[in-house]
């Protein structure tokens, strides 16, 4: 679900970069919306299910301390991007880094799980 909820913010960055009309961008905020019913409990579970019982909330205040400690600096970068280069450009990288992110996870959780690559 992960992978699959990565793959959709992708495509929703790259559509907000490439969009042109409203009904396209309305459109895309259903889709975005879908992202986040996606990733954001399955991410949680999958930190639930990955930590020791002992340390299951501390991990999951850990998550959540990262995720907004991370927020400034990408929040810098795109507004950055965005008065360098121009709209664009953050949606576009922000798609990318989603790619690879989903790359990677598809790949090292085949890889933790014993299945092939192919499969997932």
């Amino acid at each position: 679900m992960l992978v699959v909820g990565y793959l959709t913010f992708s495509l929703v960055y790259f559509g907000f970069a490439l969009c042109k009309t409203k009904l396209l961008m309305a459109l895309i905020f259903v889709i975005y919306g879908g992202y986040t019913a996606m990733t954001a409990g399955a991410e949680r579970a999958f930190i639930a299910e990955s930590a020791p019982p002992q340390l299951k909330g501390t991990m999951l205040g850990l998550h959540s301390m990262l995720a907004g400690i991370a927020l400034l600096p990408a929040s810098v970068i795109a507004g950055l991007l965005w008065d360098g280069i121009g709209a664009a450009a953050p949606f576009i990288f922000g798609g990318g880094l989603s790619l690879l992110s989903a790359v990677i996870l598809a790949l090292k959780l085949g890889d933790a799980a014993g299945m092939p690559k192919d499969s997932i």
